[in-house]
């Protein structure tokens, strides 16, 4: 696969999330000093001063471990220090250090380990709220938690919500022989994950949730994440259930080869001028962040998306590839929620031809795309499947081949071997004019990649038709009766029943007056599952 694919990908959904993740409106701020003073928490660190109205709570920019600066780069989060008074926490958390889009430098701060918490305005401590931890996406490359506005999902699922920070790229999956010797494994960005989780377990409460009901779900890289923490050892215990959106363990995004990494990681510190030997670490701990973010770039035509970083099987975090440990067994048995949109494809085909170079691909050029994605075998089988007569044009069949063979078919292979070890439920996010964040003139995105994401966080969207709010409010109602029991399933709600090899198995999420529910047959036949478990040798 080449690099350009993620380059654009990462783009597209960086470019979606700040137009679609804000929750609600501002509403105007309650009065202080009411009973308990519900803007105020205790936590193990210090006070927080958050923001309280009729209609949610709201603590940001808190932080969960120490910053990872100086020596402290590339080492497992420390704990935060502890504060006098009331900390302010109604300012925007900062992002973590990341490349800048369009030609802009890159952003961020390395101080950036940072949560926020949303609760229904009437939660306080001993409520026992099931908690929701949102880990965003963006190719563990961009993206920020902030951008995750909850102050309307909070209160619709009845649930807490917090979304958080970790560390991205360089410095939060750099791979070198001299770092993981320093130990506890590598995978620093994953650390972050798990050390938000801890953070959770201790804390929740005071915020009205409950530490034995916690939901860990994530978006593209976020789904991946949620994955690679439920065969994570060092993850064990710290949440209750899973939601996969467009990302799980099989998604083949990046190449969790340990040797991959140690090369990737030999090159960056030769790029930015730290040879191998005993002083390389602390060159690199000295450089400035801005030349490490830089030290791979996301864009442009580079080799293979081996350049790209990413999790890696360091024996610790994760002590081997992921999909051998969900077909072992090797896994949290926790619910589990996994699901794709239809039409994922749609934004990376947009962004790589129509929002570049200002038209859709022609034939020659999906077929060039499509041999060097996927080489010369299924350059030769893929166009004739997928005849862009049939799809009504190149780029809408280049559309489908991204959607099928990067996610839909391996959700289902995830799904399909952790349902042997733990409860799963499939889904199918199918909304053909879901509104598109990043509109470009004559192309439908539809159900794109990201695209379901606003149903989720901003349910009140102007730009959403009455059936797509009710779509919106139905998808929020499943996940908060997912995380309030382990199971989407409810009385007011149309079935979802468990995810079966030959029974009806995917819940299609779509406005209502279309069908409801799809087979697993019917599922791997729409997306050619059985032509890409040929061309990658599965069983």
């Amino acid at each position: 696969m080449a690099q350009r694919f993620m380059g654009r990908l990462l783009v597209a959904v960086a470019l979606a999330c700040p137009v679609v993740c804000s929750g609600a409106p501002s509403p105007a701020a309650s009065e202080a000093g009411v009973p308990g003073d519900p803007a105020l928490v205790r936590i193990e660190t210090g006070d927080l001063r958050g923001e309280a109205t009729q209609g949610h709570r709201q603590f940001l920019n808190i932080p969960y471990a120490a910053p990872p600066i100086g020596e402290l780069r590339w080492r497992a989060p420390r704990p935060a220090a502890v504060w006098n008074g009331e900390r302010d926490a109604t300012g925007r958390a900062p992002s973590c250090p990341q490349p800048g889009l369009l030609g802009a430098p890159p952003s961020g701060v390395e101080d950036c380990l940072y949560l926020n918490v949303y609760t229904p305005p009437d939660a306080a401590a001993g409520a026992d709220l099931p908690v929701m931890v949102w880990v965003h996406g963006g190719g563990f490359t961009l993206g920020n938690g902030a951008d995750y506005d909850s102050r309307a999902l909070a209160p619709m699922a009845d649930a807490v919500v917090v979304t958080i920070n970790y560390r991205l790229g360089a410095l939060g999956f750099l791979a070198l022989p001299e770092l993981k010797a320093e130990g506890p494994g590598l995978n620093h960005g994953l650390q972050d994950q798990q050390a938000a989780l801890r953070w959770v377990q201790r804390n929740i409460g005071r915020f009205g949730g409950d530490k034995a009901r916690i939901t860990l779900f994530g978006e593209s890289a976020g789904g991946i994440s949620t994955c690679l923490n439920m065969v994570s050892p060092t993850a064990e215990g710290l949440f209750h259930r899973a939601v996969m959106q467009s990302g799980t363990c099989s998604i083949p995004l990046f190449d969790t080869r340990i040797d991959t990494a140690y090369r990737k990681g030999h090159q960056a510190a030769a790029k930015v001028g730290c040879a191998d030997g005993p002083e390389r670490l602390a060159c690199l701990r000295a450089k400035p962040y801005s030349e490490l973010v830089d030290a791979i770039p996301i864009g442009g035509v580079v080799e293979s998306l081996t350049g790209l970083w990413g999790p890696v099987v360091d024996g610790v975090l994760l002590p081997d590839d992921p999909m051998k440990l969900v077909k072992a067994g090797r896994l949290a048995e926790v619910p589990v929620i996994g699901g794709v949109n239809r039409e994922e494809g749609n934004f990376v085909t947009a962004l790589m031809f129509d929002g570049t170079l200002g038209r859709p691909p022609t034939e020659a050029e999906y077929r060039a795309a499509v041999i060097e994605l996927f080489g010369p075998t299924a350059g030769r089988t893929v166009p004739a499947v997928y005849a862009s007569a049939r799809y009504g044009s190149p780029g809408q069949a280049l559309s489908a081949v991204y959607t099928d063979a990067l996610f839909s078919c391996h959700t289902d292979r995830f799904i399909r071997a952790a349902t042997r070890h733990t409860p799963t439920y499939a889904y199918q996010f199918n909304d053909p004019q879901a509104p598109s964040p990043l509109p470009i003139p004559g192309l439908r995105l539809g159900a794109a990649h990201a695209a379901e994401i606003p149903y989720l966080f901003n349910p009140h969207w102007d730009r959403f038709d009455g059936g797509q709010r009710a779509l919106a409010h139905q998808m929020i109602q499943y996940w908060a009766r997912f995380a309030a029991t382990g199971r989407p399933d409810d009385p007011g709600l149309p079935a979802w029943s468990r995810y079966r090899k030959a029974a009806t198995s995917y819940r299609e999420l779509q406005p209502g007056g279309l069908p409801g529910t799809s087979s697993r047959s019917a599922f791997r036949f729409q997306h050619h599952c059985a032509l890409w478990d040929r061309l990658e040798n599965l069983p």
